[in-house]
Order: structure tokens, then sequence, then C-alpha cells
């Protein structure tokens, strides 16, 4: 098992868990790499593709799925140089290879902290993990 692994089973509550491994799978560099990989004809200016991930995170987590809150909040931050209509047509024109590389990749990377015979565990007794 790999340090993340530890660090989310050693007792944190189950919502820095969750926030954390979400962390951890969005990295920027990460994201970048899976933006590279699947964009397509895609391009990024002032929004990237993680950013934009990032915003569909806060929307969801902070702002009861409201997208237009979580903008509003990420300018007053000075997070989001774009506007919300540039924000939105970037979500609009998101290619499918993208989401579906963004899908597999970001399960591929779950599947690196998960215990190796699942969970709840179904392995033999004398597998550890």
């Amino acid at each position: 098992m790999d340090d993340l692994s530890r660090r989310v089973l050693a007792g944190l509550p189950l919502a820095d868990a969750v926030l954390s491994v979400l962390s951890w799978v969005t990295e920027p560099s990460f994201l970048d790499s899976v933006f590279e990989e699947h964009r397509g004809r895609a391009y990024q200016k002032a929004l990237s593709f993680g950013g934009l991930v990032h915003l569909i995170a806060d929307a969801l987590l902070e702002h009861e799925g409201s997208g237009r809150r979580a903008m509003l909040q990420a300018q007053e931050r000075e997070e989001l140089e774009a506007s919300m209509q540039a924000a939105y047509g970037k979500l609009r024109r998101i290619p499918i290879s993208l989401s579906n590389g963004f899908l597999a990749r970001t399960t591929d990377r779950l599947r690196e902290i998960f215990p190796p015979c699942g969970f709840p565990p179904v392995c033999e007794p004398s597998t550890s993990w």
C-alpha cells in the first residue's frame, strides 16, 4: 500500500479522506497531462482544463451544483479571469474524447490507492494490504 493509501486509511474522517483523494486525483500536473493526451482540437487560454474541473468541483461541493455561484466566487478571489459566458462556452465544447479520457485516467489513478482485493475486502484472509 502506498503512502497516500496509508494516510487516508489511518483514521481521517471520511469527508477529509474524500477531499484529500479528490485533491490528489485532480492535481494540476495530472489534469494537464490528461488534457494534452485527450484534447483533440481543444485549446486553453484564460481558463485551463484543470481550472474548469476545479470550478465544477466547487459548484458541486460548495454551491449546491450552481456553476454561476462557483464562477462568481472564483472571480471575486481573482481565480477566474474568463467571463462566465466564456467558461460556459468552454464547458459546452469539451470534446467527448477529453471527457472519456478524464474518466478513464482518474479511474486508473483511483485504483492506485485501493487495496488490490477491493473494498470491502474480499481477498483471502492471508492477503495483506
